[in-house]
């Protein structure tokens, strides 16, 4: 027994394995985010109200589009450049930090320009430059391969506010503060993790506009898939009242992360997805759907459960219904959407994901006012639908010639 112990052991610093303890950190960092806000939405949900989680909600929506504009999608753009050129990474890093910095002072000036009604000017403006101060190392922290620091950093964080919302009672500006405040830290602790990386002397004015005119073009991708992820969170937070928005938000967030477990449940298999013929192909993506189908209805039931007895949400069972099928949809393009990539077709995702988004924003727009959080989720499942429709006619198509 001893002997076959220390076979394991020694097993575990073999290629295959490496790589399976590379996925698993992966998978672990890339949970951490979703699963460590359920827990903090359902600290504040129980412990103070829906209404304190839908305002955090409304401020998150504006942050995050904002940011979005300043990273220029550039998140994926930076991975590929630290693969290709390692020796050069403080150069791409550093000027990718000062051509954002230049775009966040734009945002900025605008954001004090514009009317935010019941929003709160100062808690914008701060909570985007934290959201910055660590989305400007994330990329990097991929190819550092920090997945188990990254998922430590956001648990201790998360904790930390839990614990702080639990024993201290706040008031809605006071916790807003709190959160915007704890995206701050977590931006510090990501700069002393790549403090090396970063060197002010090397950059000049060429490097940043050579990083902005070549991450501009991933903005597009990054902006229609975030329409099509989050549009009918935008179109709640303006026809809808806060309480309403953060159930929606919750709800929302498991779908993401059975989407996300969809994703997970192919990482290991993604590498072949660029090698193997069209019937190999077409054989796993019929297993795949076929695994989709019998867990879409069981993670529609743990939702049900853990909405409905954890977090005290009154929801109908209309819902429910159409959780359970948007979960499903997904599984339609997962390995569709790779086939697209495999062929250097990203404008045709691009395009489908703009249509998608389009199709959740109007479809939401007539349907919201009449139907409420169902509205959203028929105008979700309508946008998959459509975008599925596309993405398989593209593929076969392309896969025929």
């Amino acid at each position: 027994m001893l002997g076959r112990l220390f076979s394991h052991l020694q097993n575990l610093n073999s290629i295959p394995a490496r790589r399976f303890w590379a996925i698993v950190q992966a998978l672990t960092s890339q949970f951490a985010i979703p699963i460590t806000r359920i827990l903090l939405s359902l600290t504040v949900v129980r412990w103070y109200s829906e209404v304190y989680w839908g305002t955090y909600v409304q401020y998150l929506l504006v942050v995050q589009l904002c940011a979005t504009l300043i990273n220029l999608g550039s998140r994926d753009f930076l991975l590929r450049n630290y693969s290709r050129s390692p020796d050069n990474i403080k150069n791409v890093l550093v000027a990718s930090m000062l051509g954002r910095g230049g775009i966040a002072v734009v945002v900025v000036i605008i954001i004090g320009l514009l009317p935010w009604g019941a929003l709160d000017r100062s808690i914008l403006v701060f909570w985007l430059l934290a959201q910055l101060s660590w989305q400007f190392f994330e990329a990097l922290n991929v190819y550092r391969r920090l997945f188990w620091q990254s998922a430590v950093i956001e648990l201790l964080i998360v904790l930390l506010l839990i614990a702080l919302f639990l024993t201290q009672p706040l008031t809605l500006t006071t916790f807003l503060w709190c959160m915007a405040v704890a995206e701050l830290i977590k931006g510090l602790i990501y700069w002393l993790l790549n403090r090396h990386y970063i060197s002010w002397k090397i950059v000049d004015s060429t490097q940043v506009v050579d990083f902005l005119k070549a991450a501009f073009p991933f903005l597009v991708l990054v902006l229609a898939g975030a329409g099509a992820s989050r549009g009918e969170l935008y179109l709640l937070a303006l026809k809808m009242d806060a309480a309403a928005l953060g159930k929606y938000q919750v709800l929302s967030s498991f779908v993401q992360s059975s989407h996300l477990l969809a994703s997970a449940v192919l990482l290991p298999f993604i590498k072949n997805v660029y090698r193997l013929k069209a019937g190999v192909l077409f054989k796993i993506e019929r297993n795949f759907l076929a695994f989709g189908l019998l867990l879409s209805p069981l993670l529609a039931l743990m939702i049900y459960a853990l909405l409905h007895y954890a977090y005290a949400f009154e929801l109908c069972i209309l819902i429910y219904c159409l959780t359970g099928t948007l979960i499903f949809l997904y599984f339609f393009q997962v390995i569709r959407i790779q086939m697209l990539f495999r062929q250097n077709q990203v404008q045709r995702v691009s395009l489908i994901l703009i249509m998608m988004g389009a199709i959740k924003i109007l479809g939401g727009w007539w349907l919201i006012p009449k139907l409420g959080i169902s509205g959203a989720l028929i105008a979700a499942v309508l946008a998959y639908i459509a975008g599925n429709v596309a993405f398989w006619q593209v593929r076969i198509k392309s896969l025929a010639q």
